[in-house]
């Protein structure tokens, strides 16, 4: 099977928190019991936001994973430490010339609704992904010409350019494979009413309450899954959150604030994980929006910004502080990067003034309005207060906010979390691309295009870092967002589950988890 090289790094090592002192931390908090068939078995996880949807290819949260990766297989699954791409629903897949790409698919497996999964359930999806008004995600299968049945369960992908990160795309939203039957049955509702090949069907989803999934007992995968049954309790606010899964009322929170670690550590009933990981915390442009038009405003905001003091106040220096889009460890990090953007307040003010902005000027930063988001905006806005700049925050839901940010366009900088892509070339291109959702402008420097294809071309790790540099060199000259830190994920959830794996792409997976009853 060919793939790509092993990535020579890995991203940190988690840490478990393992012997925690036992003492009495807070009372049981009042709530319905999740999950009472068969609770033993059950997994209770308490998420700060529901998802934008469960169709693959309309969501627009990265936080969507978290759902539907329990709910839909992906034809390419990637390493839980390198990102290494691996079989999953396609069992096997090749390059037999730069431009054409073959997926042998596996033949025992079915959707929940008793659809077969074979390739015409593939090449239904991925037409789909491509060509669908609805879809997001177009710009994944940009170098995707046609996609044609080569057998019943093989398909040949032609494409437009080489790119040898195609197996990598498949292991995102495009390849998650969902039921072309339910599709056609449930058309625009199919959001709410979700079929996969997953280790776990949908049940329930009550708007900002929970969202239920219950065993699929005919998994193509022999053993798993281990548990009957996974409940999502949509808690806004985290810390109310950690309370529950403290008292026992759910087993698992992610994406706790560093600063709780304390907490954490007075409790006998929970364990958990920080680990390092490649998503990160940016200031988004919208540049096509004046002033961030021009370069040198967005030149200033990055040296406006103290990282150090950010990192320090918002996780107490337990994350990387960012200057690039990927961290040390990660192998296509730019070291160049580490030069960019060193605080300089005189810097940003004598380049806002040469935009002839010296007294400054009012901008709109748009956030989630959670605590913690709130504590990121607020320092934010103090730093950039300092060089004269004036931001106004607008507070919305998670899933509103990329809307307002990246559809409807409300507002001039969003600060929010990027979750990261399994290869550095999709994450560029899906965060400066001229066709990507997540670039609001719709615009992109010149050479970033040829940059990229480059970066695309072999599979020679080497040759792929040298022209990822290159756009990493041309989406820092262009001041194209402001890099903050990078995320610690600190998971924290109870003694009773085991085989919970943290992942450098920072997502919550329930592979292989079991609840020790």
């Amino acid at each position: 099977m060919a793939h790509q090289d092993d990535f020579s790094n890995k991203l940190g090592r988690r840490t478990v928190l393992g012997g925690l002192a036992a003492t009495a931390l807070v009372a049981p908090m009042a709530g319905p019991a999740w999950g009472q068939a068969k609770a033993g078995r059950i997994v209770r996880a308490s998420m700060e936001t529901q998802p934008s949807s469960l169709d693959p290819i309309t969501g627009t949260n990265g936080g969507d994973f978290r759902f539907l990766y329990p709910i839909y297989d992906t034809l390419v699954d990637w390493d839980f430490a390198t990102l290494k791409p691996k079989p999953k629903l396609a069992s096997a897949w090749r390059f037999t010339d730069p431009k054409t790409f073959v997926m042998d698919l596996r033949t025992n497996v079915t959707f929940h609704d008793g659809t077969p999964f074979n390739a015409e359930a593939v090449k239904f999806n991925l037409d789909r992904i491509k060509t669908d008004a609805k879809s997001n995600f177009k710009n994944d299968m940009n170098s995707v010409d046609s996609i044609e049945i080569s057998g019943p369960h093989q398909i040949t992908i032609k494409l437009n350019r080489p790119n040898t990160a195609l197996p990598s795309v498949l292991s995102e939203r495009a390849g998650l494979m969902a039921s072309p039957a339910a599709i056609q049955k449930y058309g625009a509702d199919f959001t709410r009413n979700p079929v996969g090949t997953g280790a776990w069907k949908f049940e329930t989803w009550r708007d900002n309450d929970v969202l239920s999934l219950v065993r699929n007992e005919k998994y193509w995968q022999a053993g798993l899954p281990h548990v009957d049954g996974i409940t999502f309790k949509i808690i806004a606010d985290t810390s109310t959150g950690l309370r529950s899964v403290l008292a026992g009322e759910n087993d698992i929170i992610y994406e706790i604030a560093p600063t709780q670690k304390p907490v954490v550590d007075k409790s006998n009933r929970v364990t958990g994980s920080f680990s390092t990981s490649q998503a990160f915390y940016p200031i988004w442009f919208n540049t096509a929006r004046p002033p961030l038009n021009d370069v040198r405003v967005r030149q200033a905001i990055n040296y406006a910004l103290d990282r150090d003091r950010f990192n320090k106040a918002t996780t107490l220096s337990h994350s990387e502080v960012a200057r690039g889009i990927f961290p040390k460890a990660h192998w296509a990090y730019d070291p160049a990067s580490q030069k960019d953007y060193l605080y300089n307040p005189e810097k940003a003010k004598a380049l806002l003034s040469e935009a002839g902005l010296a007294s400054g000027f009012d901008m709109v930063l748009m956030g989630p309005t959670d605590d913690r988001s709130r504590q990121r905006q607020e320092i934010v806005v103090e730093q950039l207060k300092k060089v004269g700049i004036r931001a106004t925050i607008k507070g919305l839901s998670v899933n509103d906010s990329i809307k307002a940010f990246f559809v409807d366009k409300q507002a001039d900088a969003l600060l929010i979390l990027f979750g990261g892509r399994p290869d550095p070339s999709i994450a560029l291109r899906d965060l400066f691309s001229a066709r990507a959702f997540l670039n609001p402008a719709r615009t992109e420097p010149a050479g970033l295009s040829e940059a990229l294809a480059l970066s695309e071309a072999s599979e020679d790790l080497a040759v792929r870092k040298e022209a990822l540099a290159k756009v990493q060199r041309i989406v820092a000259e262009n001041a194209l967002m402001a890099p903050l830190v990078f995320d610690s994920q600190f998971t924290v959830y109870s003694k009773k589950i085991k085989g919970y794996q943290p992942n450098l792409f920072g997502r919550l997976r329930f592979d292989g988890v079991k609840i020790d009853s």
